[in-house]
């Protein structure tokens, strides 16, 4: 594997062709080449020197694989600490105040849902669920969606029927309801179109919604 992806910054690249950053427009330069979650993928990492952003090459990624992570008992490298505060957050009194002292992301959450009047938000990319969990421990009307038919499971298991199998772009065509506030926990660095999805995204909220 690590002979492949060697091969791979050797010069050996079979990605999009990717040149200009997505973002600015800026020239992106070669940084590494890492290995996928599923041998024999390699992804080379492209940089923006400008704006400091990161893409893989190529961005299309099989979706089976988030199943696959989820499948895993107590989760894969990267993942576990997700399989962590799934089984920690029932234990607490206060699940967002525990998970906002664990991770800047969810502080940020908290932090920004300070400023939302209304309740209603959607949890996008909601994986093992205890974001949702946290924010309705809370007091917010949030429900779940995520890609992985095996995450949406465990979720619903764990939690109760508030998680549904869908992306923000299947959501968005099909649906009525909008929200006060959309959060994404990472999730940016998962998507082939960032800029195409938050325009879906955006769709999703209520006026005023942040």
């Amino acid at each position: 594997m690590a002979d492949d992806c060697a091969r791979v910054l050797g010069g050996d690249r079979r990605g999009s062709g990717m040149t200009d950053c997505e973002i600015c427009g800026a020239l992106l330069a070669l940084d590494r080449v890492v290995p996928g979650y599923q041998e024999p993928d390699c992804y080379t990492i492209l940089r923006c020197d400008a704006c400091n952003t990161k893409v893989a090459d190529p961005k299309v990624l099989d979706p089976r694989v988030y199943d696959a992570i989820y499948a895993m008992p107590g989760g894969p490298p990267g993942y576990d600490r997700n399989f962590q505060y799934a089984r920690k957050v029932m234990r607490v009194r206060d699940p967002l105040s525990y998970l906002a002292s664990r991770q800047d992301a969810f502080w940020g959450v908290e932090r920004s849902l300070d400023r939302v009047r209304n309740p209603r938000i959607l949890d996008a990319g909601s994986g093992l669920g205890y974001l949702t969990y946290a924010l309705r421990k809370a007091g917010y009307d949030a429900i779940g969606i995520d890609i992985s038919a095996e995450a949406v499971s465990k979720a619903r298991a764990a939690f109760g029927g508030f998680y549904y199998l869908e992306s923000v772009e299947s959501y968005a065509s099909r649906s009525q309801e909008r929200f006060n506030a959309i959060v994404l926990v990472e999730v940016i660095e998962h998507l082939e179109e960032p800029l195409a999805f938050m325009e879906k995204a955006i769709n999703l909220l209520a006026p005023g919604g942040r």
